[in-house]
C-alpha cells in the first residue's frame, strides 16, 4: 500500500494493533517510528516488552519508550517509570528515575488521551514505600495521592482513605478516611476493598467513631457480596472470637472460613485448622481435620500455618502429641521472622520441651521475638533475669523488661505475665522491700488478664499464708483458675497443675480424689514437671492400699453375713466394726499423705 505519510503509517499500524493483527501492525509503526512518531515508538515499546508480532525484547522495548519519552507522549513516560520501578533485564530498580518519568511534563499533542493520574499514584505509592533512591515520605505520598484523585484516577481514593484510617504520616482520622472510602467504593474495581476498610473502621471504633458492629457488618456483607475475601475472614473471625454482642459460634465461624477457604486463602486454611483444634461452641474437636487444613498451608511455606502445625503438635491431647515435632514446625517458622514461632522456640528452650534445654537459645530466640514484634518475649527476658538462667540474675534488668511491656500499646502484649513478675519481685523483696500485701495486687492484676501463673501464685500464698492466713479452700479455688486457664488458653502452668493434683492427693481444700489428683498431675508431667511423676507413683501406692483396705471389709461383711442375718445387735456389731476399718483407712491416708 503506498502511504504518503508518517499518520497515514500509525493509523494504519493501530487499525491492525486493535485488531491483534501484529505481524501487520509491525512494519507500519517502524516506518512511521523511523521519522520520530512518537505513538509509533510508544506501541513499538508496547510490542516489544509484551512479545507481540515478535520476540519478547525488554531492552528494545526500553529503547523504544526512551525515544518516544523524550518525544513528550506520556504513556510512554509511563512505561519508562514502570520499568526503572520493577528493574528487569539488567536494570536494577531506581524509584528516583521512575519518579523522574511519573512525574515529567509531556505533549497532550502526543500522548492521545493519556491522563498521569496513574503515574501520580504510583509515585505515591513510591514514597509511601521508600527505598532503591527515595526516601519514605507519607507527606509526599499524599501529595501526589491527591493529584492522582485531581486527574481521575480512581484507585487514589482509596489510598488516600488508608493513609487517613492508619494515621501514616498524618494524625488518624477516622471521618476523613470515611469520606474517602466512600468516594472509592463508587468505583467497581474498588468497592470491595473501601467496603471492607469501612467494616474495620466500625470494629475498631474511636477517634470520634463508635463501634458499631452491625454497621460494621453491613459493610462486611457488601464487601463479601463482591467477592472479597478478606471480608469472608473478617466475619468468621468476629463468630470465632464473640464481641460486639455476638456470642461464640464456631460453626458459623467454621462456615465462613470455608467459604473464603474456596478462594486458595491461606489464611482461611489455618483459621479452619485453628477451630478444629481447638473445638468448642458448636463444633468437635478433630485433629485430623486440624492437621489436614493446616498442613495445607504449612506445606508451601504459609508461616501462620507452619506455626499452628507446632500449636497442633503441642497442644493436642491425644496419644499423637509431640514435642519434637511441634519445635520443628515452630523452627521452620522461626526461621523466617515469625515472631510467634520464634517466642515459642525460645519457650521449648528454655523448658527442654522437644529439644534439649539450653537457657542461652531460650534468651536468642526471645530477643529475636520481641525484635519482630512479640513484645510479651520481653516478659520471658525479664524472667530469665528475674532467675538468674543463661544469664547472670539482675533483678533490676529484669524489672526494666517487666517494665517495657507494661509501658507499650500495640503489637502482642500480655501485659499479665509482667504484673506477676513484679508482683513476684515484692513478694522476694527484690528491688523493692518484701510486700506479700503490695505481691498480691499485682498477682490479682494479672490473674484479670488471665495470667495462669499468677492464679497459681495466688494459690501458693493462701497454701502457705503468706500475708494471710492460710485458706485451703482459697488455694484450691485459685489452683482450679489457674488449670483451667491453662486448658482453655492452650497455656502452660506445669506448677499450677501439680499444685491442683496435690489438693486432691491430700484433701485440702477438697476432698480426697486420688482420681483426680492423677489427672492433674500427669497433666503436671506432660509440662515438664519431674516433682509430678513421684506423686503418681504414691497415688497408685494408695490405690492399693485403699483396695486391700475395703476387701478386708467385704470379707468381714462375708463371714458375718450368716451370723448377722436376721440379728440387729449383730448387724450393729457388723456396722461398727466397718466404721473401724474405714476410720483406720482414712488414718493411713492421712499418715502417707504427710510421710
Amino acid at each position: 500500500m503506498d502511504c504518503s505519510n508518517v499518520t497515514e503509517y500509525f493509523n494504519i499500524g493501530l487499525v491492525n494493533y486493535k485488531n491483534k493483527e501484529y505481524h501487520k501492525a509491525l512494519p507500519m509503526f517502524l516506518l512511521a517510528a523511523s521519522k520520530q512518531n512518537a505513538m509509533s515508538q510508544f506501541y513499538l515499546g508496547r510490542m516489544f516488552e509484551n512479545g507481540q508480532g515478535t520476540l519478547q525484547d525488554i531492552k528494545q522495548a526500553h529503547f523504544y519508550y526512551l525515544q518516544s519519552g523524550n518525544e513528550g507522549c506520556g504513556m510512554a513516560q509511563h512505561y519508562l517509570g514502570q520499568l526503572n520501578r520493577h528493574g528487569c533485564s539488567g536494570m536494577p530498580k531506581d524509584y528516583s528515575q521512575a519518579v523522574n518519568w511519573f512525574t515529567r511534563e509531556f505533549d497532550k499533542s502526543k500522548s492521545c488521551d493519556y491522563l498521569p493520574g496513574h503515574s501520580y499514584h504510583l509515585t505515591g505509592q513510591i514514597y509511601e514505600e521508600g527505598g532503591f533512591g527515595i526516601e519514605k515520605s507519607y507527606d509526599m505520598a499524599l501529595y501526589w495521592y491527591h493529584k492522582a484523585d485531581e486527574n481521575r484516577y480512581a484507585g487514589a481514593a482509596f489510598s488516600i482513605g488508608l493513609i487517613y484510617r492508619k494515621g501514616k504520616g498524618v494524625k488518624q482520622n477516622y471521618k476523613q478516611a470515611i469520606d474517602w472510602f466512600l468516594k472509592a467504593a463508587s468505583n467497581k474495581d474498588y468497592a470491595e476493598k473501601a467496603y471492607y476498610n469501612l467494616a474495620v473502621i466500625f470494629i475498631a471504633g474511636g477517634n470520634g467513631i463508635e463501634k458499631n458492629f452491625r454497621q460494621a457488618l453491613d459493610w462486611l456483607m457488601k464487601s463479601v457480596d463482591r467477592g472479597s475475601t478478606h471480608g469472608m475472614l473478617a466475619i468468621g473471625k468476629i463468630f470465632r472470637d464473640g464481641g460486639f454482642g455476638v456470642d461464640k459460634n464456631h460453626k458459623k465461624a467454621l462456615d465462613w472460613f470455608l467459604e473464603a477457604a474456596k478462594t486458595k486463602s491461606l489464611t482461611a486454611y489455618y483459621n479452619i485448622g485453628l477451630i478444629y483444634r481447638s473445638g468448642g461452641y458448636g463444633v468437635d474437636i478433630s485433629y485430623p481435620n486440624s492437621q489436614y487444613w493446616t498442613m495445607k498451608g504449612a506445606r508451601i511455606g504459609h508461616l501462620d500455618s507452619q506455626y499452628g502445625m507446632g500449636l497442633l503438635y503441642t497442644f493436642r491431647t491425644d496419644e499423637k502429641q509431640d514435642f519434637r515435632q511441634a519445635f520443628s514446625w515452630f523452627q521452620s517458622a522461626a526461621n523466617n521472622k515469625h515472631s510467634h514461632s520464634q517466642f515459642y522456640v525460645g519457650f521449648f528452650y528454655e523448658k527442654g520441651y522437644g529439644v534439649d534445654k539450653s537457657y542461652e537459645n531460650a534468651m536468642s530466640w526471645y530477643k529475636k521475638s520481641a525484635d519482630n514484634g512479640q513484645f510479651s518475649a520481653y516478659s520471658s527476658i525479664g524472667l530469665l533475669y528475674h532467675k538468674g538462667l543463661g544469664v547472670a540474675q539482675d533483678h533490676g534488668k529484669a524489672l526494666e523488661m517487666y517494665r517495657k511491656v507494661i509501658n507499650m500499646t500495640g503489637g502482642h502484649l500480655d501485659y499479665g505475665s509482667a504484673f506477676h513478675g513484679i508482683g513476684l519481685l515484692y513478694q522476694e523483696g527484690k528491688i523493692f522491700p518484701q510486700s506479700h500485701e503490695t505481691a498480691m495486687h499485682y498477682f490479682l492484676m494479672a490473674a484479670e488478664l488471665n495470667s495462669a501463673e499468677a492464679c497459681n501464685s495466688i494459690g501458693n500464698i493462701y497454701n502457705s499464708g503468706d500475708g494471710v492466713i492460710i485458706d485451703h479452700k482459697n488455694a484450691f479455688k485459685w489452683y482450679s483458675k489457674c488449670t483451667k486457664l491453662v486448658e482453655d488458653n492452650f497455656d502452660f502452668c506445669d506448677e499450677g497443675l501439680f499444685n491442683l493434683g496435690l489438693m486432691y492427693f491430700h484433701g485440702l481444700g477438697t476432698h480426697v480424689s486420688f482420681e483426680m489428683a492423677l489427672v492433674y498431675l500427669k497433666k503436671s508431667v506432660k509440662q515438664g514437671n519431674d516433682k509430678a511423676q513421684t506423686y503418681i507413683d504414691r497415688v497408685h501406692r494408695q490405690h492399693a492400699q485403699e483396695a486391700q483396705g475395703y476387701q478386708l471389709l467385704l470379707d468381714m461383711i462375708y463371714s458375718f453375713g450368716e451370723e448377722a442375718s436376721g440379728n440387729k445387735e449383730n448387724v450393729d456389731i457388723l456396722m461398727n466394726h466397718s466404721d473401724g476399718v474405714i476410720e483406720h483407712g482414712q488414718k493411713e491416708l492421712k499418715q502417707n499423705s504427710t510421710s
